[in-house]
């Protein structure tokens, strides 16, 4: 190891243990309790998490990330979190505060759980049942997530702490990305809370059951617009799309569907690209999947259009 790599091995492994005894000090300033370990559960691409025990139980602990204040609004998912409780679809939080030492959110620890693998049909299944119970209960937000406009105020963000979007045709997928929202405008919508950030990963299996977390995201938007982020997570292709469509309703939808889920993954694609630019400005990169999602901002507006001007197999 040279000596810049143990020096940066050095300060992550401080920066590690700074967040353990933050986490800590949270659960105790919440819920009155003393950690007797911490451990880390995941570097999310978002935020920290830290797995809790004390003696009373075990608790997930979300730090909120650098540069996720910009993008998220932390008073909106309180709210979201409060409009959840008790629904039955979400897991437990049990405390959140938006300014508190940077922020937190505190769950109960789900015990062996798992998350939903999207190459495994079974999985998948299960995940669109859960998704389709959430979207059946038309939970109605005052805030909304538009897609196309978040799409530019990440492009502002990126641009205005002097970061690069660095794709030599942006210019042109953007273009291509925005006017489908000629084609969108006149298809109905289902409108309601949605979840924005289904990732996989944020799908998880426990005790039988199913849970839907980290809902930093959520807002009021056209619902189908989770099944296009599922799949752009998933780094789905246009076969596979098409078969969690079919999963989701049971049934091959109705072809406008399949375009508006095709148009939502490119604007997805869009504004994860441009997401994955402004961390990297913050000092974070995610190299592989900030291509992967540039690559559906460049395809699949050709496939949205096919369906909608009638020249593709819906």
């Amino acid at each position: 190891m040279s000596g810049i790599d143990a020096k940066e091995a050095l300060q992550d492994a401080w920066q590690c243990n700074a967040e353990a005894v933050l986490a800590s000090a949270i659960v105790m300033h919440a819920l009155g309790e003393r950690a007797i370990s911490v451990a880390r559960m995941k570097e999310g691409m978002t935020n920290d998490s830290f797995l809790v025990t004390t003696p009373r139980g075990k608790y997930i602990v979300r730090l909120n990330g650098i540069g996720s204040g910009q993008l998220i609004s932390r008073t909106q998912e309180v709210r979201t979190y409060a409009l959840l409780k008790g629904v039955g679809i979400s897991d437990e939080v049990l405390a959140i505060d938006p300014t508190y030492r940077g922020g937190y959110k505190i769950s109960r620890y789900l015990k062996g759980a798992r998350p939903c693998d999207p190459r495994c049909e079974s999985d998948v299944r299960l995940a669109m049942q859960h998704l389709r119970c959430f979207h059946a209960l038309h939970l109605q937000v005052s805030y909304a997530f538009d897609v196309f406009a978040e799409i530019l105020r990440y492009e502002a963000l990126v641009r205005e702490i002097g970061g690069d979007i660095c794709s030599i045709d942006y210019a042109a997928t953007k273009e291509r990305v925005l006017s489908l929202q000629v084609l969108l405008e006149p298809l109905p919508k289902e409108m309601g809370l949605a979840h924005i950030d289904v990732v996989p990963d944020n799908v998880l299996f426990s005790g039988g059951r199913t849970y839907l977390i980290d809902w930093e995201y959520a807002a009021q938007a056209d619902q189908h617009l989770d099944l296009a982020m599922f799949a752009v997570y998933a780094g789905y292709d246009e076969k596979e799309t098409r078969r969690l469509l079919a999963l989701y309703f049971d049934r091959k939808p109705a072809p406008y569907i399949t375009a508006k889920v095709f148009a939502y993954m490119a604007a997805a694609g869009l504004l994860w690209s441009n997401w994955c630019a402004f961390k990297t400005s913050c000092g974070e990169t995610f190299g592989h999947y900030a291509d992967l999602q540039y690559e559906y901002a460049r395809r699949f507006p050709i496939l949205a259009r096919h369906i909608l001007e009638g020249d593709g197999d819906a």
